[in-house]
Order: C-alpha cells, then structure tokens, then sequence
C-alpha cells in the first residue's frame, strides 16, 4: 500500500500529538535560551540607560588625569 494512498486514524493522529504535548525533553533548554534573552534585553537596556553617564565620567576622570600629568 502506498503512504500517499493510506487514509489516517484520527485516533492514531490524536494519540501521537499527545504523546508530542507531553515530552519534556529539550524543555530545560528552552527556558535556559528565555533566560539569556531577558539577562541579555536587560543589559541593553541597562547600557543605553548609563551609557552617556559613564562616559561622562569616563571623560572627567581623563581630563583629571591629563591635568596630573601637566599637559
């Protein structure tokens, strides 16, 4: 019999996809890569909120420095 011509149990069907719903493997994976993507989101967020302060003072302490040094 060829597989195109094979009619499908419904209950075959619903069988498998239950057996799909229930595994949980790769489930630990998942919520590790959900995990560094809100760590990573924060960051961004964290760098575009500061970013301008620390480089303010960034600058500041070099100017500090120069001035130190006599230049």
């Amino acid at each position: 019999m060829n597989n195109s011509t094979k009619s499908h149990n419904p209950g075959r069907v619903v069988r498998r996809f239950r057996e799909l719903a229930s595994d949980r493997r790769g489930a630990g994976l998942v919520e590790y890569i959900i995990l560094v993507g809100a760590v990573a989101l924060a960051s961004a967020a964290a760098y575009g909120q500061f970013s301008t302060k620390v480089g303010q003072k960034i600058n500041k302490l070099g100017d500090n420095v120069a001035k130190l040094g006599g230049d």
